[in-house]
């Protein structure tokens, strides 16, 4: 499980989960009082710390610690390598303007590669991972050394 992934389903729980030096700390705020009820380490696997009184006293429905806990332990089996989402990032051309031309890299399904505006829909890839971008054809790589084309990050990583 994603660290986002797990703030998010946390999070819809009623719950805050709030990061400091790596370590998630996730808190529920009841009649005013705040009270952690469980932390994980982002680094490191098997990591799970539950504070038993908090858990039990502040949340009162069983079937509600059991989908909190169920979280907990998914995200905290998950290894180290599989938490965080791949930087993915836009090839367009270069010194073109961005708001009139359509230049940004799309891969449409069967392969086939062409420029257009950078929004993905109709399965159309326009955010690439570095792997992926080391896979692009011959002529792209080619368009990248020479400066033709530039990678941006994409927009849900600024």
């Amino acid at each position: 499980m994603k660290t986002n992934e797990f703030i998010k389903k946390v999070e819809q729980l009623g719950y805050t989960v709030e990061c400091d030096n790596s370590v998630l700390f996730v808190r529920l705020i009841n009649l005013g009082v705040v009270a952690c009820v469980l932390s994980l380490e982002t680094g490191r696997q098997y990591s799970l710390h539950m504070r038993p009184a908090n858990f039990s006293y502040f949340i009162d429905c069983e079937e509600e610690r059991e989908e909190l806990y169920n979280l907990a332990v998914e995200y905290d089996k998950t290894p180290i390598g599989e938490r965080e989402e791949k930087k993915k990032y836009y090839v367009r051309l270069k010194g073109v303007n961005i708001e009139v031309m359509r230049c940004y890299l799309n891969k449409r399904p069967n392969g086939n590669f062409y420029f257009d505006d950078h929004v993905e829909q109709n399965d159309i890839q326009t955010k690439f991972t570095d792997e992926e971008i080391l896979e692009l054809p011959t002529w792209v790589k080619g368009m990248l050394d020479d400066g033709y084309l530039i990678k941006e990050k994409a927009e849900d990583d600024f």
